[in-house]
């Protein structure tokens, strides 16, 4: 009995190192076929969709009516002469006739990825790192099933639960893939290739409240008073105004305009890609003003880095260690986080602080960025910068 030809995968030294070796009878072809993947699991899922269609095609064939056999036949020698097949053309027909178009969750990704090319570039790593993590999951899953490939309207809740069971992501990492890949579902009902979004009956996971972490009046004075006059701009409209550190990075001298009184955070600054103005404060004027007459607000890292270790040496020389250990600890946000909470303190607007931070609703703003301050803490803090006898002046 002739020995049955078998898919091999074996590891080699190339830059995709996972080589599957496929013989002459299992090939497209019909010669000998060498496929390299970049990693085990893309050899593994290659070589199932092959030993899927393997037994499934052999099982079909060996059913097939006696009529069909010799149409098939017929059809491949008048297909002969352009060199292609009978699966080649049968494609062809279906695609070229079928009413609703059928599309895989890679192809889905890929069509995504393009609809959302004129995003910013870390969006669009956040995305290409979602879709890749997703959809290697995903074809784990369908191999263990023994499917070597799936229609996106076929794509059910189970199956997506169980892609993400197989990520075993912590919560903020299933959140984050789960609100990436949300918008694409979405996006395809809308398309008409799915009628409802797979991941309507999978909710977000709850996480527990984090901690709104101020910084103190002395800890911004300590920052302030560590700065350079080249990167003062920086802390003073990421305290005093609520800037990311990221649209600091993208604002130009023209945005910050002390005559009018207000900073434009552009659309193509603003993280929400949403356009709003920031009212300047007396102090953050004078702040401002320090630095020249066009102040540069973008920094990096490494020296932001160094002004806050500058202010937290400022604040143990000046016997303050308690509040020098907590500004050791840079909380995420937090110089937004002090905007905000400073903002509410001392006009009692929500309005006009959701303005100020870009937000669509309340909600987010009290949820994630608020924290209870006393009024007197407020006033002192809108006066930093700001010596007494100096006349302050709006317009530079």
């Amino acid at each position: 009995m002739p020995k049955e030809p078998t898919l091999t995968i074996r590891k080699t030294s190339r830059s995709k190192p996972w080589c599957l070796d496929v013989p002459p009878k299992l090939s497209d072809t019909g010669k000998r076929q060498r496929l390299f993947f970049a990693s085990e699991a893309r050899a593994k899922i290659e070589k199932g969709r092959r030993e899927h269609l393997r037994v499934n095609g052999g099982i079909k064939v060996s059913q097939l009516p006696a009529s069909e056999a010799a149409a098939a036949i017929k059809a491949t020698e008048i297909l002969k002469p352009y060199g292609v097949d009978l699966l080649q053309a049968a494609r062809f027909y279906a695609a070229t006739h079928s009413e609703t178009e059928s599309i895989t969750f890679e192809e889905l990704a890929k069509r995504y990825r393009v609809s959302k090319s004129a995003k910013r570039e870390k969006y669009l790593r956040d995305i290409d790192r979602v879709l890749f993590n997703f959809g290697e999951s995903l074809e784990l899953v369908l191999l263990k099933r023994k499917i070597s490939s799936i229609n996106i309207a076929a794509l059910t809740s189970n199956l997506v639960e169980e892609a993400f069971e197989l990520l075993d992501l912590t919560t903020y990492d299933f959140n984050l893939h789960r609100r990436t890949l949300n918008p694409m579902f979405n996006w395809a009902v809308e398309k008409q290739w799915i009628d409802v979004n797979p991941l309507k009956s999978v909710p977000l996971r709850e996480t527990p409240p984090r901690e709104i972490r101020v910084l103190t009046n002395c800890q911004v004075e300590a920052l302030i008073d560590s700065c350079t006059p080249q990167e003062l701009p920086f802390f003073a409209l990421a305290i005093f105004a609520g800037i990311r550190p990221a649209e600091a990075a993208r604002l130009s001298a023209k945005d910050i305009n002390l005559k009018s009184g207000y900073v434009c955070v552009r659309h193509v600054v603003s993280k929400t890609s949403r356009k709003r103005f920031v009212e300047i404060s007396e102090n953050l004027a004078v702040l401002l003003g320090k630095a020249g007459d066009s102040p540069d607000p973008g920094l990096s890292r490494r020296r932001i880095e160094r002004v806050r270790k500058a202010a937290v040496k400022l604040l143990e020389l000046q016997g303050q260690h308690q509040e020098a250990k907590s500004l050791r600890e840079w909380g995420h946000d937090i110089m937004r986080h002090t905007f905000a909470s400073n903002h509410y303190a001392f006009h009692c607007n929500s309005d006009l602080l959701i303005k100020a931070m870009g937000h669509t609703s309340a909600q987010v703003t009290h949820d994630h960025y608020l924290n209870a301050l006393e009024k007197k803490s407020a006033v002192e803090f809108w006066s930093i910068g700001i010596v007494e006898s100096q006349s302050i002046r709006l317009v530079s």
